[in-house]
């Protein structure tokens, strides 16, 4: 199996590497640990090269840099429209932007491009999203650069164990959740806030749940199907 080289950055003047003194009004950041730990198990090489600052031209020269050298560029933050979103603005004006923003929730502003050779792909800052994005289209593309086949996660279907009143359709959701058993049914539990900022909903997950764009409404007992972190190689909590 090949062995794919990822370049990892997090933007953002408000983030703090992990292990500094805390200042009042910045956040840790989770995003680039999470990342590197997320495609650790493909035997990936990977370079984590920090928190890149609010300056498009910083941005940009990063950027580059790290493409002559790798096979996967991975950001997280600085995708959506904002005047501080400088990664979708440095791809957009190296003429490297191909894709931005997917109709789904969390995860609607991540961009694709390519940078040379190198693949880049923009996530979103919050937590959430990027494992999201992460997970589901970062993933199946790093495997497939280590040599292996293309493949789809899997959906397992159980009744929910929720309900959604009314939701935004044209958009596919995912949401944190996990199996649960209520008798002699297995349900599907959803974590109770849906906050893409929220890590404590990753924390007591096993997997996704996946909504389509039609679903207008989910009722306690509808079949829904969920995607089992297990498929990408991660331990959860979150159990039966």
């Amino acid at each position: 199996m090949r062995q794919p080289l990822l370049s990892i950055y997090s933007t953002g003047n408000e983030v703090l590497a992990p292990g500094t003194a805390f200042e009042p009004g910045k956040v840790y950041d989770a995003n680039g640990p999470m990342l590197a730990g997320l495609f650790a198990p493909l035997g990936a090489s990977i370079s984590y090269g920090g928190i890149l600052p609010d300056r498009r031209e910083a941005v940009l020269e990063a950027l580059n840099e790290a493409a002559q050298k790798c096979d996967l560029l991975i950001t997280s933050g600085g995708a959506s429209i904002g005047e501080e979103d400088h990664v979708i603005a440095a791809l957009k004006a190296s003429g490297a932007l191909t894709l931005w923003q997917l109709a789904i929730k969390p995860g609607r502003p991540m961009g694709v491009g390519k940078l040379g050779s190198c693949l880049c792909f923009a996530l979103p800052g919050n937590p959430v999203a990027v494992m999201v994005c992460a997970l589901l289209y970062v993933w199946p593309v790093a495997r497939r650069l280590a040599g292996e086949p293309w493949i789809e996660p899997q959906r397992l279907f159980f009744p929910a164990g929720f309900e959604i009143g009314s939701r935004k359709q044209g958009r596919r959701e995912f949401f944190r959740g996990w199996l649960e058993r209520d008798g002699e049914r297995v349900m599907a539990r959803k974590y109770p806030r849906d906050g893409s900022g929220l890590i404590s909903s990753l924390r007591a997950a096993s997997g996704l749940i996946e909504v389509p764009e039609n679903v207008k409404a989910i009722r306690e007992g509808d079949s829904v199907a969920l995607i089992p972190f297990s498929d990408f190689g991660i331990l959860a909590s979150g159990s039966l």
